[in-house]
Order: C-alpha cells, then structure tokens, then sequence
C-alpha cells in the first residue's frame, strides 16, 4: 500500500490477503486474538528496546520451532485456519515462510511488528490503484475492522469478505486473486 501511495504511476493494481489495517479504524481489535490486540494497541507507545524483547519473549519458541508452535495452537486457532494447516502442501509453506521469516533473526520482524502499529506516513484515498482486499470473517490475527476501513478509505478498494475462513485465507482462494489481480 505504501507503494501504491508513493509510487502512483507504477503500482497498477495490489491485492491484500488478511492484510492488517491502520489501529486507529473504529473497533480496529476487536475479536482479535489477545496478543494481536495488546500489540496494535499499545505497539505504538512501547519504546524500541521494549517492544523488541516483548516481541523476543512472546516469539522465540516459533522462531526456533515453527512446526511445533503450529502443533501446539491447533484447536486455538480458528476453525478455517485448522483446516487449512492440515493439508500437507499448505503446512509446508507456513512453515518454510515462518523458517525464512525468522532466519536472520527476530529484528526484522519486530521493526515489521512496530511500524504496522504507528501512522504508517501516507494517507488511504493517496492510493489511487485498484486494490483488492481478501479477508475471512473470522480472522483473529487482522480483523474486518481494518479490512472495512481500508475498502472505505481507497477511492479504488474492493473488499471480499470470506464466510468462515480466517487467515489463512489466501491458501483456497490465491487463483481468484491473482486472477482478479491480473485482471485489473
């Protein structure tokens, strides 16, 4: 998005899957997942050094174990997103992305983790390319707070909400978006 609001003339069209949305949206946490919802509601305030061990206390058993943290949430999760990590393929590639995700360490990710909770530097109707938005209704880890407030601030949004999937949404419906994504 930041692209596309910077880059106007060369960002032709984007898709979101169970994208996280600006905090500051009406009712942005609600039903998100406790973690998820202190950290984008108070991700803002920590200083760096905190946030960073705060991100270090609550994922280093993923970063050094992704397969078993995945194991260890079943039934914790949303029920869409259960079933999607049971399929072989769809395990697979969450756990080689969270692998690479954390393979030069966690610092990356927390930067990542802090700059989605402050002003994010541009504003939503900046974005004139069209952008598709995919989110499931019950995600827990972004909500459709954030997905609705996206699809209502872009000029150009279209949102898709998904009944019953979550956030691994992207999994059962990637040939739709990108379909719908060249289609642009």
């Amino acid at each position: 998005m930041a692209c596309a609001a910077a880059l106007p003339g060369r960002v032709s069209a984007a898709a979101l899957a169970a994208a996280a949305g600006p905090v500051d949206a009406p009712a942005a946490t609600l039903s998100m997942s406790l973690v998820n919802k202190l950290g984008f509601k108070f991700g803002r305030y920590a200083p760096w050094p905190v946030f960073r061990l705060l991100i270090w206390l609550i994922y280093h058993k993923r970063q050094a174990d992704p397969a078993a943290c995945m194991d260890h949430e079943n039934g914790r999760r949303p029920a869409a997103d259960d079933l999607q990590l049971l399929q072989p393929a769809v395990r697979a590639a969450c756990i080689e992305s969270e692998t690479e995700a954390f393979r030069p360490g966690m610092r990356g990710f927390a930067w990542d983790a802090r700059l989605i909770t402050r002003d994010w530097g541009f504003k939503l109707d900046k974005i004139l390319a069209p952008i598709s938005l995919w989110h499931g209704n019950a995600d827990d880890l972004t909500s459709t707070a954030m997905a609705r407030c996206m699809a209502d601030g872009i000029p150009n949004a279209h949102l898709r909400l998904c009944e019953n999937e979550a956030h691994l949404l992207l999994f059962p419906h990637w040939e739709e978006i990108l379909t719908q994504l060249t289609s642009e």
